[in-house]
């Protein structure tokens, strides 16, 4: 028997991109959306049920890929940025 993959909107802001936002940035599931775009809209924290699994589904396909933000070379810039004001 043949399974079917559930298709999500994958708009930027929408609850499934927001998963893995969340999985990428090393946060914690915390279902939510945002109206818009990420933080330039109001963020929905009282999802549906569909919505909700919206979110948990990009969380957990980010989660497949393994991948979080390598904050080190970041902060290494900023480290670099500050010694060169410095001298």
């Amino acid at each position: 028997m043949k399974q079917e993959t559930q298709k999500y909107d994958t708009r930027h802001g929408g609850p499934f991109d927001r998963g893995g936002a969340d999985y990428w940035y090393n946060r914690h599931i915390d279902p939510h959306y945002f109206i818009g775009g990420s933080y330039t809209s109001d963020k929905i924290i009282k999802l549906t049920p569909e919505e909700r699994g919206a979110y948990i589904a990009g969380y957990k396909q980010a989660e497949e890929y393994g991948h979080h933000k390598d904050e080190t070379e970041v902060l290494f810039l900023r480290t670099k940025k500050w010694k060169d004001n410095k001298a």
